[in-house]
């Protein structure tokens, strides 16, 4: 509750790279638009995000109960004496009219204390927010972790395989040697998985663009190793590669 009634903030998100806000509220409050993005901005850098202020009808009925009788008996008073009929004149959608100026007055005379409990409630909207998406995202790392893991053996396999094949490969053509010298991406990309652990694990609260950016180069070096490879079996542990790096880079846009 407010000294300008009681409002509801609602703050929902949706999965983005970028922080998107759309922000709606009663057009007495939108000198308070700047404060909200200002207010949730602070706290989530990613997604599309819509902040709702709106009063509640049911509260604001009642609290305006005794206000709207004072309006009627002014209001009649101010009909009969200028000659018209107050019960055709002094109508419920009049009194709510003049009770939408009313309330529009009494909230500038107050925005101070209003801005303040306004603040106070998106807050804990917010709270309610970042509870959730630590929730999800505890989720989310124990799937990110299954899918490095698989990275990881398939990555055994490919080192097992590569010599092997270099070896036979030189052996059938020795003029023309094919190039399977791999050995320089599969360290960076080990190298690139540990950095996604060490992020993931970090206690940094927004990591999901750097996350981003390193499974970006996961999807290079795992191309480059496609690449240098003819060997129909490595090829087809690239692939299995490629589509654990795909499922992290799509879980990667659900965290902040």
């Amino acid at each position: 509750m407010t000294p300008a009634g009681r409002w509801v903030v609602e703050v929902h998100s949706v999965n983005r790279k970028q922080l998107d806000m759309n922000v709606s509220v009663p057009r007495e409050m939108l000198s308070f638009d700047m404060d909200l993005r200002k207010w949730v901005s602070a706290q989530v850098h990613r997604g599309q995000v819509t902040v709702r202020v709106h009063v509640s009808e049911e509260a604001l009925a009642l609290q305006n109960l005794e206000l709207l009788k004072g309006l009627k008996v002014g209001w009649e008073k101010v009909a009969v004496a200028l000659g018209y009929d107050p019960k055709q004149t002094v109508t419920l959608p009049f009194l709510a009219e003049q009770l939408e100026h009313s309330s529009s007055q009494r909230l500038i005379e107050k925005e101070d204390a209003v801005k303040e409990q306004l603040e106070k409630i998106t807050l804990e909207a917010l709270s309610l927010l970042m509870a959730m998406k630590e929730k999800e995202g505890a989720a989310l790392a124990r799937d990110l972790q299954k899918c490095l893991s698989a990275i990881e053996a398939l990555l055994v396999q490919v080192e097992k395989r590569a010599p092997e094949t270099m070896a036979r490969s030189r052996s059938e053509d020795a003029a023309e040697p094919q190039v399977l010298d791999i050995n320089e991406e599969i360290v960076r990309l080990h190298s690139h998985i540990k950095q996604f652990r060490d992020v993931l694990g970090s206690a940094e609260k927004s990591v999901g663009k750097t996350l981003d950016f390193i499974v970006q180069e996961m999807h290079r070096e795992v191309n480059t190793i496609s690449a240098k490879c003819a060997d129909v079996e490595l090829v087809s542990l690239c692939v299995k590669v490629k589509s654990e790096v795909e499922k992290i880079r799509e879980q990667v846009q659900n965290i902040e």
